[in-house]
């Protein structure tokens, strides 16, 4: 079962090594540990990531929501059994009704979020290997899953405001290679941001390659059009009109913030971008994942009945 007692200690190059950006590993003695069970990775990151330690009951409710309590609960031990036997036996501590992860080690998230509060940018988006927990997918646990998608959602966001730092710093300096090539990580993240694809563009007109930067307007006008049904806003169609006809000018003096900044993604204005958005939702997550996790079940009538009188309870 888990420890009760503090896990061993470790110094240099042995401190063991947790990955949850993009496919989980664990490096231990500078060897790859295996961890099979899906479970386990998603039990590890969930710890990880909590402030302080958490009940089991907690952690049965949110990995076996359909099960009843005795039969969640079960299920937990099974699941500790199995860590048990693995690589991060040490690290499991429990009192009985909570538990921790006392991880001696680096974990790449942790590191991630303390470095963008402290404006370490390039060392952040390093670290950055993907997003959280990649391929990890457990279909019989939508609370886990939702947990896990405000994770990844709110660790991108960081991500793109990294970028975007760095975008600026490298701008400041007359860096266009690297700032070009921070704006496209941006838009390997964010390709919806028509602001992300004016950065480029005129980063592009800026460093002299016009017909780079016509040849993205393009691109920008595929992506939205196959994508959200749109076509690019009236700014993008005039930025791409000024470098076009030549009348481009980089504004000598102005600050990169004041000359590239790009806000925070902002909500789509467009009723066809919201439809696209849950048709792609629809397709690539219910069809694909929620509806391939309950097999040949079928659908559970929920018996939906209007109670106006339990609205009258004070």
């Amino acid at each position: 079962m888990p420890k009760s007692a503090d896990s061993c200690t470790f110094t240099g190059m042995n401190r063991p090594k947790l990955s949850l950006f993009g496919q989980p590993q664990l490096v231990q003695n500078g060897e790859v540990q295996e961890l099979k069970s899906r479970k386990g990775w998603a039990l590890l990151a969930y710890l990880a990531l909590s402030p302080s330690p958490v009940s089991r009951e907690l952690l049965a409710t949110l990995f076996w929501p359909e099960n009843e309590p005795v039969g969640a609960r079960r299920n937990l031990r099974r699941l500790l059994y199995t860590l048990n036997q693995s690589a991060v036996q040490d690290y499991l501590v429990s009192d009985g009704e909570t538990l921790t992860l006392s991880w001696p080690g680096e974990i790449d998230v942790q590191k991630f979020v303390s470095l963008i509060e402290t404006g370490e940018w390039q060392t952040a988006v390093e670290l950055y290997r993907g997003e959280l927990l990649d391929g990890v997918v457990i279909g019989d646990s939508n609370p886990f899953e939702t947990w896990l998608a405000n994770q990844r959602e709110q660790l991108r966001l960081q991500m793109l405001q990294a970028l975007t730092a760095l975008t600026d710093d490298y701008l400041a300096s007359a860096d266009y290679m690297n700032a070009e090539a921070t704006v496209r990580r941006q838009l390997s993240l964010d390709n919806w941001n028509e602001l992300l694809w004016q950065r480029l563009m005129a980063i592009l007109a800026e460093n002299g390659r016009r017909a780079q930067a016509l040849s993205e307007f393009n691109n920008c006008r595929q992506v939205l059009k196959k994508e959200l049904g749109v076509d690019p806003s009236e700014e993008t169609v005039t930025l791409y009109e000024s470098i076009r006809d030549g009348h481009f000018q980089a504004q000598a003096g102005a600050t990169a913030e004041q000359h590239f900044a790009v806000p925070p993604p902002t909500a789509m204005p467009h009723a066809t971008s919201r439809t696209a958005l849950l048709g792609k939702m629809r397709s690539q997550w219910i069809d694909s994942v929620l509806a391939q996790s309950v097999g040949e079940a079928g659908g559970i009538n929920l018996k939906k009945a209007a109670q106006p009188a339990a609205l009258a309870y004070p």
